[in-house]
């Protein structure tokens, strides 16, 4: 079970106030079967998961939010994107072929 603890995470989950990701996925979807993962790409205002899966959140807030940040940071360099995407597949199976259940 994924739980926020004050003590493992720098911030506790003090917009919905709950104790384990999994009441997050089932506030959003509340008949939600499938696997609960981080990361986890939340918009507190319509109360959606937006994204769960690493390389999209990084283009996301480099893309779509990078207007608002107050310092240019490019998180999805062009360069080396197609070595970013190999290295992160390649980690994904890895991991994602462990399968961890939260």
């Amino acid at each position: 079970m994924c739980q926020f603890i004050e003590e493992r995470l720098p911030i506790p989950d003090w917009v919905n106030h709950t104790q384990y990701l999994q009441d997050i996925y089932l506030k959003v979807a509340p008949n939600y079967t499938g696997q609960v993962t981080v990361p986890v790409l939340y918009d507190k205002q319509s109360q959606k998961i937006i994204n769960n899966e690493s390389r999209q959140i990084m283009r996301i807030f480099d893309v779509e939010f990078g207007e608002l940040a107050t310092q240019k940071i490019d998180l999805y360099p062009c360069a080396p994107q197609h070595k970013i995407a190999q290295t992160d597949d390649a980690i994904y199976r890895a991991f994602c072929s462990s399968y961890l259940m939260f």
